[in-house]
């Protein structure tokens, strides 16, 4: 069993190994109840797979994706101009 402690504002820090078996991080988000004495914490959506966009930089490094976006966008617009 872990402990927490309320800080001087009244804050709860949630331990560590919690936050990372959870996939919690900053800006997370919980939805709160409480049950007779207990408070009852629980992550608001799929934790684990909301993760931070920094997690998906250099997923598409080698992908040509933008070039064959910037090649359509292109040909459209060349389309589409009237002057």
């Amino acid at each position: 069993m872990m402990v927490a402690r309320l800080s001087s504002k009244d804050q709860l820090v949630i331990p560590a190994a919690i936050r990372e078996k959870l996939g919690l991080g900053q800006g997370g988000q919980l939805k709160i109840d409480v049950s007779g004495n207990k408070i009852i914490l629980e992550p608001i959506g799929d934790s684990k797979r909301a993760a931070s966009w920094e997690s998906w930089r250099g997923v598409l490094r080698s992908s040509t994706a933008l070039k064959e976006h910037l090649e359509e966008h292109r040909t459209e617009v060349a389309r589409t101009r009237t002057w």
